[in-house]
């Protein structure tokens, strides 16, 4: 139970880190993607695309080094739900043209069922980790008082080397799906020729 909640840490904490780092870099590209949803005033889309962005880089950085993670937990529960219905209402609007804007590891790609269907499976891992604190990699457990061998002793390491592996596996996954729409696109061109 302990590798697993360890894992969605990781996972979790690895998504909101790099997608709120991809935003902040990309700050206008995330603003007006923001604006295309069309959920919210003009006036308020550069203070939301802020403090998203503000939660994700925060929450993400609390589940990867192990603190607060109840906390942090909540919080991306609460994004991933901001998430869900911003994309439903816009699928249902048959708005499916415009950017997810999720950015960082998941990448954007135009909206769909998939997305939410992604982000309530995301949703359910933080609720797990809401109800199973551990104490693997987890700074909290150390400065409480976790001996430093349990905390980042060997399971650490292992799980630390499988979750680098899950991470190029996912991406090598993502950039074979990239190859497999670009390769498609090119032979529609080639036909229509």
């Amino acid at each position: 139970m302990e590798e697993i909640t360890f894992l969605l840490r990781v996972i979790l904490g690895t998504i909101f880190c790099s997608a709120g780092y991809h935003k902040l870099r990309n700050f206008e590209e995330h603003i007006l993607i923001i604006e295309d949803y069309k959920l919210l005033p003009k006036s308020w889309v550069k203070k939301a695309g802020s403090i998203e962005i503000i939660l994700e880089l925060i929450s993400g950085g609390l589940l990867l080094i192990g603190v607060y993670q109840n906390i942090a937990s909540f919080i991306v529960s609460g994004l991933l739900l901001t998430f869900c219905v911003a994309i439903s209402v816009n699928l249902l609007r048959g708005r499916n043209e415009i950017s997810c804007g999720c950015g960082g590891v998941v990448g954007n790609h135009q909206l769909s069922w998939n997305m939410v269907r992604r982000n309530i499976v995301l949703l359910l891992s933080c609720i797990w980790l809401f109800n199973h604190n551990n104490h693997i990699g987890s700074l909290e457990a150390l400065l409480t008082g976790f001996p430093l061998k349990e905390v980042y002793g060997y399971r650490f390491s292992l799980l630390v080397l499988n979750s680098i592996g899950l991470f190029l596996i996912g991406m090598l996954i993502q950039k074979l799906n990239m190859i497999q729409s670009r390769t498609k696109e090119l032979l529609i061109q080639d036909k229509r020729r």
